[in-house]
């Protein structure tokens, strides 16, 4: 787990810009655009993976995000040998409807955030700077908190 406490070195750094395709080819970018933004890392065969998105979905259709942030999502270390493949089925399978952005065959996406495991969350202010990340299952009141350091 990534401490948030501030001992993280990563916190108060720019997050690099993302920019890739989604499942359906359309453009998505990630970066500094005077939003706050949790992006959320996550792998279709991971079981962490597979039991946090749907907590995730739960928690999102009786919460708001803070006003002024967005949840965006990277399908990374994507393998037709593991389970819940194809990645997109799995997502719409289980209700998830934040835009994704899929990694590409050498995960630069995920290389340039620094994933340490999945899922991973990192939490962006508006300016693209990292204010809170956390890697592994976590509870929705970590996710909410989260997304309250986002939006400032």
């Amino acid at each position: 787990l990534a401490d948030n406490s501030g001992d993280d070195p990563a916190i108060g750094t720019s997050a690099p810009t993302l920019k890739g395709s989604s499942f359906d080819g359309s453009t998505v970018t990630i970066g500094p655009d005077g939003k706050g933004k949790l992006v959320l890392f996550v792998a279709h065969w991971c079981p962490q993976c597979q039991r946090e998105v749907p907590l995730l979905v739960d928690y999102l259709k009786g919460h708001d995000l803070p006003s002024g942030v967005e949840l965006l999502t990277v399908s990374t270390a994507v393998t037709d040998t593991r389970p819940n493949f194809p990645p997109s089925t799995w997502l719409d399978d289980v209700g998830w409807t934040a835009p994704v952005l899929a990694d590409d065959a050498d995960g630069t996406a995920a290389a340039a955030f620094g994933l340490p495991g999945f899922p991973y969350l990192v939490a962006l202010d508006a300016d693209g700077k990292v204010v809170g990340r956390l890697s592994g299952e976590f509870p929705t009141d970590t996710f909410a908190a989260l997304a309250k350091a986002a939006a400032g």
